[in-house]
């Protein structure tokens, strides 16, 4: 390149060499030579189109350049389980995290300031200050990729200053289920019961004091009482007692590491906002915007899954104003 050793040629002559290539590459090695990357842009329809015809392969796009969420998909089985976007007047608190949505979210996003006309605050979490954190109550300057360090500082003032949402995170989520302190891993009825099933677990009943079923075809708790801190010891089914915990234990000593103080140092937000902003998440009706920032990200999906767990320890799913929703965000 710059050599000046390219040679001028007319479109035909282009198109007629990456076609003789292309069936020099087909008879050669097969049509899986042929990779076409896939985008979703619609004047690529056509390199799509004959992909299709010819029967090569066409790649993932979530593989190549992630528009989506991988975090927000694994934990709620879809990456935008939330209402349309006139749902953000209904929200007390809404987040915009490494989003930008006055940007990317031009048609729709009169519904944050009218969130704001109807008193709600809005914050927004971003290295940058943005077009959208100009028009915020707030703005949390992280350190870029730290996201996940601030979520769970969070977490650890929720769980701290007892302002988690106990009914909730009893049906809801998965944080009263028992786990093997042995393996780590879930109890599982097919090594606890005989002829019982791989895919059954169990809580702690603080009720009768024994370990119990949880439901799996309902969220509904019925008589019982799930313990979030319950211990218990079990004996399986080839003789070996295992002591028992709650997944809510566990995340509490991972969450050791990571008091607001700790966190400051490596997100770049001050402890005082973090305890500030935790304590808005446990008593608003809060929604979270997440762009597709993190998803690009090495580990955005767990950054992803870490920016969900406060709204899973405050009751902000389920109910109008709150939730995640991604920047595909039309009604």
């Amino acid at each position: 390149r710059g050599e000046g050793k390219f040679v001028p040629v007319s479109w035909d002559e282009a198109l007629t060499d990456i076609a003789d290539a292309m069936l020099d590459a087909i008879q050669d090695q097969g049509v899986e030579s042929i990779i076409t990357l896939m985008t979703p842009e619609p004047g690529a329809a056509a390199a799509r189109t004959f992909t299709g015809q010819i029967g090569s392969p066409l790649t993932d796009g979530g593989a190549e350049f992630n528009d989506w969420n991988p975090g927000l998909y694994l934990t709620w089985g879809k990456f935008n389980p939330v209402a349309s976007s006139d749902d953000w007047f209904l929200a007390d608190l809404i987040i915009v995290w490494a989003n930008n949505p006055v940007y990317s979210a031009i048609p729709w996003y009169h519904y944050v300031p009218e969130c704001r006309y109807n008193g709600g605050e809005v914050v927004v979490i971003a290295p940058d200050y943005s077009a959208t954190a100009i028009h915020a109550d707030y703005h949390v300057p992280v350190h870029f990729g730290t996201d996940a360090a601030l979520a769970l500082a969070m977490c650890k003032v929720i769980i701290d200053e007892g302002l988690v949402n106990r009914r909730f995170v009893q049906e809801q989520t998965d944080l009263p289920l028992l786990v093997r302190k042995d393996t780590g891993k879930f109890l599982r009825a097919n090594e606890y019961n005989a002829g019982d099933r791989e895919d059954q677990f169990f809580w702690f009943d603080s009720k009768t004091k024994q370990v119990v079923p949880a439901p799996r075809g309902t969220l509904s708790l019925g008589d019982v009482d799930p313990s979030i801190e319950g211990k218990a010891v079990v004996r399986l089914l080839d003789g070996t007692e295992v002591e028992l915990e709650t997944v809510f234990q566990r995340l509490r000593r991972i969450l050791e590491d990571y008091s607001p103080e700790a966190a400051a140092k490596i997100c770049g937000a001050s402890p005082e906002m973090i305890r500030d902003l935790a304590r808005k998440i446990a008593t608003k009706k809060t929604k979270i915007m997440a762009g597709w920032t993190m998803g690009k990200s090495y580990h955005g999906d767990l950054m992803e899954r870490a920016m969900v767990l406060p709204l899973a320890l405050t009751g902000n799913w389920g109910r109008q104003g709150t939730g995640t929703q991604s920047w595909a965000i039309s009604g």
